[in-house]
């Protein structure tokens, strides 16, 4: 008696023999033989065990994060990821400074942007060590948005990456330079970008 071997075993396991193929190593084990009935329990008992250990799948957030940062790089290479920019209504940078504040280095730069019900209100700050990011993100319910990944990019490089807390805050200090762009990641259909500095004023141009 011709005995299939483990690979015809392995495909019938998992389902992937044609159903001319499923028929005939169905028909072989009806003859009972025993030596093919043990080796598709090893099999069953293996893929038992492989699934068991394959534990839980990442968050979909976190592969959308990792998919941007492959993609992500000079602003060539940006473009072959599609954004949707965030439109700014308002932005402190472009009002005119308080009567005595004027020439004064550093301070604070605030900014309320959205699209399409999502809104971001941020607040970049310079100091001697570089600049830092704090802000809080909402859906279009007014939903805060809680565990969305972000990424700050400078001219040529990654500044910091994280995702939103619970209330839809984010934070990052200490960056080697001033942000020029926000990424933030809420859909599953691109990312949403705020341009937040005159290095990227045209983020497209190559």
């Amino acid at each position: 008696m011709a005995h299939p071997d483990l690979a015809a075993w392995a495909d019938f396991a998992r389902g992937l023999s044609g159903d001319p193929r499923r028929g005939e190593l169905e028909g072989h084990l009806a003859t009972g033989c025993r030596r093919c009935a043990a080796n598709l329990r090893l099999i069953e008992r293996v893929m038992a065990v492989a699934a068991a250990e394959r534990g839980p799948a990442p968050p979909a957030a976190a592969i959308r994060l990792v998919k941007a940062m492959a993609t992500l790089g000079p602003y060539q290479r940006r473009q072959q990821l599609a954004a949707t920019l965030l439109r700014v209504l308002r932005d402190s940078a472009a009002e005119p400074a308080p009567v005595g504040t004027r020439g004064e280095a550093g301070g604070e730069r605030h900014l309320l942007s959205e699209h399409a019900g999502f809104a971001l209100e941020l607040t970049v700050a310079a100091d001697t060590d570089g600049s830092s990011l704090s802000g809080t993100c909402v859906g279009p319910g007014g939903e805060p948005l809680a565990g969305v990944p972000w990424i700050a990019l400078g001219e040529d490089r990654y500044l910091a990456t994280g995702t939103t807390g619970a209330r839809g805050q984010l934070r990052a200090g200490g960056l080697p330079g001033e942000p020029a762009e926000l990424w933030l990641f809420p859909q599953a259909d691109g990312p949403l970008a705020l341009v937040l500095g005159p290095a990227a004023a045209d983020p497209w141009a190559g």
